[in-house]
């Protein structure tokens, strides 16, 4: 069996729309044509141009978006540098429980209780200690960490030794 080769447009040619078309009057083809060139316009628009323009204003909106978040981290970033150049500029504090705890062990004091209060405001106590260790810490307490006392107070125990109860602030 043999295939024949069929010339699509020879088809086309002979197709009961081609030949209905023929049979048309000049004005109503030139309706015909106006019609299918409408529909295509109407088609490459629904299907290609405003996909892309409504694609455009997306990615538009979208950049302006990504800018503006990346102004406010910049100023963000400019903020933080600051507040760690003021911080450098006057010398980083060291929290006061940590001030406290490390200048006793310097000076050879035992805390036995340690408890924060609100507003950077630290409850002390502590039992048989040395009275002079004691006022040494507390000169050390002010001078370098600038802590006050707000409360104190001590009993003594004998043999020098002195129980301790105190509120401190910086």
């Amino acid at each position: 069996m043999k295939l024949e080769k069929i010339d699509i447009f020879q088809r086309l040619r002979v197709s009961r729309i081609s030949v209905w078309y023929r049979e048309k009057q000049g004005i109503d083809r030139a309706v015909i044509n106006l019609l299918l060139v409408t529909t295509g316009l109407m088609f490459l628009w629904m299907g290609v141009w405003r996909p892309v323009t409504e694609w455009q204003a997306f990615e538009q909106e979208r950049y302006s978006q990504a800018q503006r978040t990346l102004f406010w981290i910049e100023e963000q970033e400019y903020k933080a540098r600051d507040i760690v150049k003021r911080n450098k500029e006057e010398g980083e504090q060291v929290p006061i429980i940590q001030a406290i705890t490390s200048t006793a062990s310097t000076v050879g004091i035992a805390l036995d209780r340690i408890q924060p209060e609100s507003n950077q405001i630290v409850s002390v106590a502590m039992e048989e200690q040395d009275f002079n260790s004691i006022l040494i810490w507390l000169d050390s307490l002010g001078k370098q960490h600038n802590i006050a006392i707000a409360r104190l107070t001590i009993v003594a125990d004998g043999d020098g030794k002195v129980n301790f109860q105190g509120r401190l602030r910086r």
